[in-house]
């Protein structure tokens, strides 16, 4: 089973955004696979910018102990919520043009962004226990396997993601999968260039490889859902999103629908 690619082509970059070929191959893959990586989607300057901002602002999260307010997801892992404050209030992260069409595609064009954050693994990171995100929404059945995707989580590396540093391994096809049937898949590991992301279905199986170098590997989340859904199962000691009322003031209107929970499910987080 290979890992499915999407390369964006010269005249996606020349429109701005996914060309109709583009995005029927990258839905197709998605909801046959369960994952998908887009090659250069975000700009490195960017991804280079966020990257020292989160070493300087997020320090306290980089040493190996328990934190009151971000949740521990593995031998020397953390994951921490964002504040959307510059720069990481960029609209081309949260709505990006290359991403956002395959959310509207699969979602619907109502689909939310629920939660934003990063997962740090510390130096010397041994492997993530290998899991689901989610318990279902009807574990004690098998309808989850034959229900639409309803929530979609976008991966964005701040440093590579590569064999030495760590990469979030994916069990391709097992958001169709008991967990019984997901244990005879064959993992891939996804090596991802800065600029590059990885899109995940909310029950696809997976976890983080080791991190075998010397530095901090954050990798950048995005949790986009329908809008009916709320994670109940990954929050219970920090906030999923916080963004202040001035940042939400500033949202273009094209990405306004994305925080409309915000806006109307009085879950404004003031973060100073």
């Amino acid at each position: 089973m290979m890992l499915p690619i999407v390369t964006l082509s010269s005249e996606d970059y020349a429109a701005g955004q996914l060309t109709e070929e583009t995005l029927s191959e990258a839905t197709r893959l998605f909801n046959l696979h369960g994952t998908l990586v887009i090659k250069q989607a975000f700009d490195v300057n960017l991804i280079q910018t966020m990257h020292a901002a989160f070493m300087e602002h997020y320090q306290r999260y980089l040493t190996n102990k328990r934190h009151a307010d971000a949740l521990h997801v593995g031998d020397k892992r953390f994951m921490v919520t964002v504040a959307l404050e510059a720069p990481f209030d960029n609209p081309s992260l949260y709505g990006n043009p290359f991403v956002a069409p395959i959310l509207k595609t699969l979602l619907t064009r109502h689909y939310l962004l629920r939660g934003f954050g990063a997962v740090v693994s510390l130096p010397g990171a041994k492997a993530q226990h290998v899991h689901r995100d989610f318990p279902g929404l009807f574990p004690e059945t098998p309808i989850d396997a034959m229900l639409p995707c309803f929530a979609i989580t976008l991966i964005v590396p701040l440093i590579e993601a590569n064999e030495t540093t760590g990469t979030t391994l994916v069990w391709p096809q097992t958001h169709r999968m008991s967990l019984e049937k997901a244990a005879e898949v064959k993992p891939e590991m996804p090596i991802l260039e800065l600029g590059d992301c990885l899109l995940n279905d909310f029950r696809l199986v997976h976890g983080g490889s080791p991190n075998n170098s010397d530095q901090v590997r954050p990798i950048l989340y995005n949790l986009y859902t329908r809008p009916w859904f709320q994670d109940s199962a990954n929050y219970s000691k920090q906030e999923p999103l916080q963004i202040s009322p001035e940042t939400l003031n500033g949202v273009p209107e094209e990405h306004r629908h994305l925080f409309v929970h915000n806006v109307s499910g009085n879950r404004v987080s003031d973060h100073t």
